[in-house]
């Protein structure tokens, strides 16, 4: 009998990232009786859920541990990889004490993927504070590589306009991190997105890997192996 490699997933407690994960969970259980997957639920009570679940995700980050730990001493199965949502990555520390391989999946599009990757490169650089597009009359950021046209500075996302109450740099903490992965996963497919996808082959990021596109048309169906509430 060949040995069950695990995953364990981090998702952010959002029903969005929630869904998302136990998705792709079930496609790999199914595609392969080899794998089997843990997903660790955050619970909202434990924390305010202000500035991105930053606080809610440094309150977990034990809890996660002590999970991880259990589940490698326990003997049964070989713990392969955490699976991190991309609002989780200080969890990324824990996959490293334990010596695991740690992935990011990206619940967005691979363009998007591709723009915050960007963005955050001019702003290692200090050669754009992105924040200065906020109320500036800036037709066009510069060519991003994973879009087809430039990008009107007024269809950015507020949260990377919004320095003031410092949202912009705990978005970017997160996206700078995604750079210490073994690989992102992105729920985004070759024929749908191309440039985008194509776009990371010439950047110094992490193997991109195109999975989707992973849909719920109906919720609840289903389900994985495990679900634990932290």
């Amino acid at each position: 009998m060949m040995e069950k490699a695990e995953l364990v997933f981090v998702p952010s407690p959002a029903i969005g990232h929630v869904v998302a994960s136990i998705e792709i969970a079930k496609l790999l259980t199914r595609q392969d009786d080899r794998i089997s997957v843990t997903v660790l639920i955050m619970n909202l009570e434990a924390s305010s859920s202000a500035n991105f679940f930053a606080d809610l995700v440094r309150a977990h980050a034990l809890l996660v541990r002590d999970a991880v730990a259990k589940r490698q001493n326990s003997g049964s199965v070989r713990l392969a990889g955490l699976v991190i949502d991309m609002f989780c990555t200080p969890m990324i520390h824990v996959a490293n004490e334990f010596g695991l391989p740690s992935y990011i999946y990206f619940t967005s599009s691979s363009a998007f993927l591709g723009f915050l990757l960007h963005l955050q490169s001019l702003h290692d650089d200090e050669s754009v504070d992105v924040a200065e597009f906020k109320g500036s009359d800036a037709d066009q950021l510069e060519e991003v590589p994973s879009f087809v046209n430039s990008v009107p500075a007024g269809v950015f996302p507020s949260v990377v306009l919004d320095k003031e109450s410092g949202r912009t740099d705990v978005f970017l903490y997160h996206v700078r991190r995604f750079i210490q992965v073994k690989g992102i996963v992105v729920n985004t497919f070759m024929e749908l997105e191309s440039r985008a996808v194509n776009s990371f082959c010439s950047v110094a990021v992490p193997l991109v890997c195109p999975v989707g596109p992973i849909l719920n048309a109906q919720f609840g169906s289903g389900g994985v192996n495990k679900m634990l509430m932290l």
